[in-house]
């Protein structure tokens, strides 16, 4: 039996013992927004939903107060 890398690494640490899971836990769950190594990404298939996902993801982060830096 094999899992698929990503699933593998996820049951072996726990978010915990992830160093950027503070910094992905306020986004988790959120439509169009992918956590892939130390980066943030945002998609979506509309402008009006980009518009709108962008919203909700600065709100958050404000919330959990924290910051972002453009690549």
């Amino acid at each position: 039996m094999s899992l698929p890398l990503g699933q593998a690494i996820r049951e072996v640490s726990s978010p915990d013992e992830q160093p950027s899971s503070r910094l992905t836990m306020p986004v988790r769950g959120m439509n169009y927004v992918v956590d892939y190594i130390d980066n943030l990404l945002v998609h979506s298939p509309t402008w009006e939903n980009q518009m709108k996902t962008l919203r909700e993801f600065f709100r958050r982060l404000r919330y959990a107060n924290l910051t972002v830096r453009p690549a």
